[in-house]
This record gives C-alpha cells, structure tokens and sequence, in this order.
C-alpha cells in the first residue's frame, strides 16, 4: 500500500514541482503543494525503506540521502523562481536531479511494482 502511494503521489509531485518553478503567478501555490507531497514522501519512504533495507541496504541509504538533498535543492528552486532569479540552468539541473532520483528509487525497489 506505501508503495502505490509513493508512487501516486510521485507523479502528482513532477506536475506541481515544476510548476511551482516555471510559474510566476500561483506559484507559491504549487509550492506548498509540493511542500505537503514532501511530507508524504518522508512517511511512504520512511516505511518502504525499513521495509526493504535488507535487500539493499547501501543504494537505500543512498536514495535516502539524495532524496534528502534534493528536497534542499528544489527549496532553492523555488527561492530563486520567488525572487525572479530563476534561470534556466536551475531548472534543468532540478529536472535532471529528479529524474536520477526516481531511477534509484526504482533500482532500490528492484523495478517493483512494475516487474
């Protein structure tokens, strides 16, 4: 059930995360969305990784971390689009920071629930 919740609420989280940074109106909006789906995220991990830490203890400790700095990162994301810093290469490099992420999620989960 953590799972599919994580999973869910990981897609609801790309759509308001990179809106809550290329959006300049509502954007605060998104953000808390985003903020809220964090604390989700935290509880679903939390569970799933005690639930599988001894499958593979050293990748989950490393997602664990690098989930942990990217939600530091997307915080500085969204400072910067709120003070109308943002530039492109944020963006890409929060994008791309997302997308390793979910790949070591899913390399951590051993590709379940898909496999």
């Amino acid at each position: 059930m953590f799972l599919w919740v994580h999973l869910l609420i990981a897609i609801l989280f790309i759509f308001t995360f990179i809106m809550g940074l290329t959006r300049r109106k509502n954007a605060f909006i998104y953000q808390m969305i985003s903020r809220t789906f964090y604390l989700i995220f935290l509880i679903t991990g939390g569970f799933l990784f005690f639930k599988a830490f001894h499958r593979a203890p050293m990748l989950l400790s490393f997602k664990a971390i690098f989930a942990l700095i990217f939600i530091v990162a997307a915080e500085y994301g969204f400072a910067k689009n709120n003070s109308n810093k943002m530039n492109k290469h944020i963006l890409w490099i929060l994008i791309l920071m997302l997308i390793l992420l979910i790949i070591v999620g899913f390399l951590a989960a051993g590709g379940r629930p898909f496999i």
